[in-house]
């Protein structure tokens, strides 16, 4: 590592990710060092180790703030990544309009991958709007987003093992009714409600329905849910 050290640059941040991805924790100080002092490349490597669990536990959250860091000084990849959690709804909130933006921004930069997925984004990104739209007028407050069952199910199992919790229950309750957010339980009230808003965008099912099934643990309104598929 000391030849590789005296360098920074594109290619040997690269092979930090490397070692990184092996489990080399000097390599990963190294790099989480160049990270914090602002350098792009270090931070997307950051960002790619919580997103994999490369010598942390794997936290999306996490590596899109890293994505973030790097993608605000122009580092295609970590835009593209960035784009991708979005989409996905990994670590926070779905949003195929967020996705669009840094897909867009990574496009505009000469990624191909974001420049091959910008015309399907644009598309979904409409019918999205659309979709938004026919739910309100019907009074759903359904979040915004195609059904995607698949996802769905991907959220709902992870929702389900945070709720197992009887008081991430009894704290999820306190929230939805009078508004009182524990300070201690912050971040995990906080994941438990993003899960719950992709629930609903990935589902035709609103807001409400998805909350009174976490705090009650009665999951009979997924019961008969595709296991894949757009919806109807």
């Amino acid at each position: 590592m000391s030849e590789i050290a005296k360098k920074y640059d594109p290619g040997i941040y690269g092979e930090l990710g490397k070692w990184i991805a092996q489990g080399d924790k000097k390599a990963f100080d190294l790099v989480l060092d160049r990270a914090n002092n602002g350098e792009g490349y270090a931070q997307l490597e950051v960002g790619f180790a919580y997103a994999n669990g490369f010598c942390v536990q794997k936290d999306n959250r996490r590596a899109a703030e890293w994505y973030e860091k790097a993608a605000s000084q122009g580092v295609l990849n970590a835009q593209f990544n960035l784009g991708c959690l979005h989409y996905l709804g990994l670590g926070q909130e779905r949003s195929v309009q967020n996705a669009l933006h840094w897909f867009s921004m990574a496009a505009e930069g000469g990624h191909a991958q974001a420049q091959r997925n910008l015309a399907p984004m644009r598309m979904e990104a409409h019918l999205v709007a659309e979709e938004t739209a026919h739910w309100k007028a019907l009074g759903v407050n359904k979040a915004p987003g195609i059904v995607k069952y698949e996802l769905a199910h991907q959220y709902l199992s992870e929702l389900k093992e945070m709720v197992a919790d009887p008081d991430i229950r009894s704290r999820m309750m306190m929230a939805a009714t009078d508004g009182r957010i524990p300070v201690d339980d912050f971040d995990r009230l906080k994941k438990a409600f993003v899960l719950v808003y992709n629930i609903s965008s990935a589902t035709p099912l609103p807001i409400e329905k998805v909350v009174y099934c976490a705090i009650n643990n009665d999951w009979e309104p997924f019961e008969s849910m595709p296991k894949s598929g757009l919806g109807p």
